[in-house]
């Protein structure tokens, strides 16, 4: 025997203390209905947590009745599915007494039982692997009624079979929350490394992860060597002075505006406009090899990972994106954008390389900016949230815009913290890699 049980119990075959009778296909060329003609057809598909539901209930006519009338359930009777969906036992509720059931269902017909007793003892793990065990796996998986007249059960006394569903019904409230809580806490488990992810992302570029210093050099003065080289790159011509191009330079620009979140006293706030190229060409060699990077090469979430192709400049220099070594990219279309799809390009082919239009291109001026600092801060929930808030376009064809990514409100740090706010995410992220 299986385990050990009280004296007062009994080992039996299920077909010992009950009878199995199968359901019926409704005849071949005819069809089920949904108006409600008295009589109900209930199919495994209505079978449902231990019970029939009746938001989708099927009716047959009165002549298909009359051909299958010997096949019904009774509110007296358990189901049982034998056929596609193996196993699933459940209740009559009273509304389907009489019912019609399909030949992809067995009801099972006994006497002085607990109905509900052999309800929970047949859902039983004991009991449905030897429903497992006893299922043909040839073709379409099906239970066969001697193999049910043969699965094993401990028989209880009636009085004990009444106690037991008592206790049962008496601790299924507290089951019930036990598994909602252990659900949450699943849910919590599976959520948790993105949200750590983002909480760290959001200490970082509010100079919450680091020390500021003494010693390091007021982000203000990267902002005038940043000023001077835009400045004079736009004299020699290599850059185009836009609409606005001075103010988004001067911090006390934005002393009237409501910041989104305090900075430090050496930090300030600055449009991303004013510290980056964006999208800058190139002029190359036409047959000079280069990247090619279209978006499904570009990894999303918080990592900085792509591939490439390799072309020649003169395939892909007219209707692409261009860029550079140790440019950051950003996809600008949903759902890409909200995905993370963001990376900086490192080993190309000889330094260049071009992509998809969907793509921002931003160039941080050499000993300014930290590029990891940008990249970190592009993935940012700040970032990507208030970038959604921007959409323009049609629905499924949204993006954001170049006046989103100029005009953002960018929290700069003195360069040597953001080498080491660089350095401390990372040191972070990589150990949550390792923990899920």
């Amino acid at each position: 025997m299986p385990f050990e049980i009280p004296n007062s119990w009994e080992w039996v075959r299920l077909g010992d203390i009950l009878d199995v009778k199968g359901g019926k296909r409704i005849p071949a060329g005819l069809k089920l209905l949904r108006e409600d003609t008295g009589f109900k057809y209930i199919r495994v598909a209505d079978m449902k947590d231990g019970s029939i539901m009746d938001s989708d209930i099927h009716y047959i006519s009165e002549e298909i009745y009359q051909k299958i009338s010997n096949y019904t359930i009774s509110s007296n009777d358990l189901y049982i599915t034998c056929a596609g969906t193996i196993g699933k036992v459940g209740l009559v509720p009273e509304i389907f007494d009489g019912a019609n059931l399909t030949e992809n269902a067995n009801k099972l017909i006994f006497s002085y039982l607990n109905k509900k007793w052999l309800f929970y003892f047949l859902s039983s793990n004991f009991v449905q692997e030897q429903i497992k065990e006893a299922t043909t796996k040839v073709g379409q998986p099906k239970l066969a009624i001697k193999r049910i007249l043969e699965v094993r059960i401990p028989l209880i006394p009636l009085n004990e079979q009444h106690r037991i569903v008592a206790k049962i019904e008496e601790l299924l409230p507290f089951i019930d929350q036990y598994d909602q809580k252990e659900q949450a806490l699943t849910a919590l488990n599976k959520n948790f490394p993105e949200q750590l992810k983002k909480s760290i992302l959001q200490a970082a570029i509010q100079g919450k992860l680091t020390e500021q210093l003494d010693t390091d050099e007021p982000a203000i003065e990267l902002v005038k060597r940043i000023q001077t080289e835009k400045l004079r790159l736009i004299s020699e011509k290599k850059l185009k002075k836009t609409k606005g191009q001075m103010n988004i330079f001067d911090p006390d620009n934005l002393q009237n505006e409501n910041v989104p979140f305090e900075i430090p006293e050496n930090w300030v706030w600055v449009r991303l406009g004013a510290i980056i190229l964006l999208n800058p060409r190139n002029k190359l060699d036409d047959d000079l090899d280069v990247s090619f990077i279209p978006m499904n090469l570009i990894s999303d979430g918080y990592k900085n990972e792509h591939s490439f192709q390799k072309k020649k400049w003169k395939e892909i220099k007219s209707g692409f994106t261009h860029f550079s070594e140790n440019d950051l990219a950003i996809a600008k279309i949903t759902p890409c954008f909200e995905n993370r799809k963001s990376v900086i390009f490192q080993k190309l082919k000889n330094g260049f390389g071009a992509g998809t239009t969907e793509l921002f291109i931003l160039r941080a001026i050499k000993e300014t900016i930290n590029i990891r600092y940008l990249f970190w801060f592009v993935k940012s929930h700040y970032f990507i949230n208030n970038g959604v808030k921007s959409y323009t376009g049609t629905a499924g064809q949204q993006r954001i815009s170049s006046n989103y990514i100029n005009n953002c409100l960018f929290p700069l740090p003195p360069l040597s913290e953001q080498h080491r706010i660089v350095e401390k995410i990372e040191l972070l992220l990589n150990q949550i890699n390792h923990l899920s």
